[in-house]
């Protein structure tokens, strides 16, 4: 035996249920707020805290997102920072090697000048001195 009226009535139940019925023209309210009021204001009350409960959810999420946005930015910048100690601590090697290099030939240099211009011998740690001090002292 089928029941073909079922889908017809559980259709009108559901209409009957959500229909807020004719809205009075002296109140502004339907016949269901006027015959039900202590439901109404317990829905509303409902409502309210739901969405103040949204909004305390939505809140705490937006700051654990920003603690860990935090958290990653810290790390990035923890690893940011030694990879720029380390570069610098090789640039300061570098700088320090060429200049010994530039000393060592400047003084090779000023050796070899001395010799042929003035015919004087000059020892090699003479020429180095000779050449540190100018440099050091311009």
């Amino acid at each position: 035996m089928k029941f073909s009226f079922l889908p017809a009535l559980s259709a009108m139940m559901l209409a009957a249920a959500l229909d807020p019925g004719p809205v009075s023209a002296h109140t502004g309210h339907s016949e269901h707020e006027q015959v039900n009021p202590v439901f109404n204001e317990a829905y509303r009350a409902r409502m309210n805290e739901s969405r103040a409960q949204a909004l305390k959810v939505t809140a705490e999420a937006k700051q654990a997102s920003a603690r860990a946005t935090e958290a990653r930015v810290a790390e990035a910048d923890a690893a940011t920072r030694g990879k720029l100690e380390a570069a610098e601590a090789r640039l300061r090697e570098a700088t320090q090697a060429a200049l010994a290099d530039i000393e060592n030939v400047a003084a090779e240099a000023a050796q070899e000048m001395v010799a042929k211009l003035a015919g004087v011998t000059v020892s090699r740690e003479e020429a180095a001195q000779a050449v540190k001090g100018e440099l050091v002292h311009g």
